[in-house]
């Protein structure tokens, strides 16, 4: 009988099961998989300034974003492994004791996260593990523009004219049902020992993880259908949903923009398109826009840093 193919799974960003085009393509193509999540060493250092790199309350999103990744991993049959200190040495490790032929990631677009990814593929190279990156971040996929990145407008107007009604949004993946992998170990966060009181000033409870994700979605767009006056309160200061507030879980990757462009798109069947559900979709565009931007000039944004 040939050996089964085994493939790691790096959540980076992109802490959800729905709409992770690396969880879906690894299963189709490898007969286990072992998803993983390395907390790195710098992650929890302090800088040369003498700040956190990262603060309290970001660890305790974090934090609560694993849990919930690792329960939904454990419905399907899975599980997290959580790796900590240096990550090109511990995911050797790992694809070393699976007997990984591949490894699925986010494509990253910043020096920082370029830097780390070359590290592991190098280290992997002794094993002949095959490195692949899918799109996860985005609304849309940079292979889907009108231009090659490095064309890509100075100006956010010209690009939003020439992709927002030219650029189709790609069909979201399913959230797998079964996930097959060996034996994963129970969860150990004691390295994340945060303990953050809430602010008691705070107007809602930023909870990470998928779940959190999408009860804030039903909160803000169908209980209180808030999101049909989106555009005129948008700027507001005080008060739960004067805004989304979808920022903390995009950017972790609880909920990816596909999954609320698509119930954006739902909620205007249902109550009716204005102009504040589509503002909604414009700042999401807003935000693939800047990421673009990083992917084209990033060594110019930080060259110093880099010489």
């Amino acid at each position: 009988m040939p050996d089964k193919k085994i493939a790691l799974v790096w959540f980076k960003t992109n802490l959800r099961l729905r709409d992770n085009e690396c969880l879906i393509r690894a299963l189709e193509e490898n007969d286990e998989v072992v998803p993983f999540y390395c907390l790195e060493n710098e992650l929890l250092a302090t800088t040369t300034f003498g700040f956190k790199k990262t603060g309290d309350i970001r660890l305790k999103f974090l934090k609560e974003s694993l849990q919930q990744l690792d329960e939904d991993l454990r419905k399907a049959g899975s599980g997290l492994v959580l790796l900590y200190g240096i990550t090109e040495e511990q995911v050797f490790t790992l694809a070393q004791i699976h007997r990984a032929q591949r490894i699925y990631a986010e494509k990253e677009v910043a020096p920082e996260e370029l830097r780390l990814q070359k590290k592991v593929a190098d280290a992997l190279m002794p094993l002949n593990c095959e490195f692949k990156t899918f799109e996860c971040r985005n609304l849309f996929h940079t292979a889907d523009l009108p231009y090659s990145i490095t064309q890509l407008p100075e100006v956010f107007t010209e690009f939003r004219k020439k992709t927002e009604n030219i650029v189709a949004v790609r069909k979201i993946f399913p959230k797998p049902v079964i996930i097959p992998s060996p034996p994963i170990e129970k969860l150990n966060l004691s390295a994340i020992a945060i303990d953050v009181e809430a602010d008691p000033r705070a107007v809602i409870a930023f909870n990470g993880g998928a779940f959190a994700a999408h009860e804030r979605l039903q909160h803000y767009f169908y209980d209180t259908r808030a999101l049909s006056t989106y555009k005129d309160t948008r700027n507001g200061m005080i008060g739960a949903d004067y805004s989304s507030k979808f920022s903390a879980w995009l950017a972790m990757g609880c909920i990816s923009p596909k999954e609320i462009y698509k119930e954006v798109k739902s909620y205007e069947q249902k109550f009716r398109a204005n102009e504040s559900t589509y503002w909604l979709i414009f700042e999401l565009l807003w935000r693939d826009y800047f990421g673009f931007c990083m992917e084209k000039n990033a060594r110019r944004y930080f060259q110093k840093a880099l010489q």
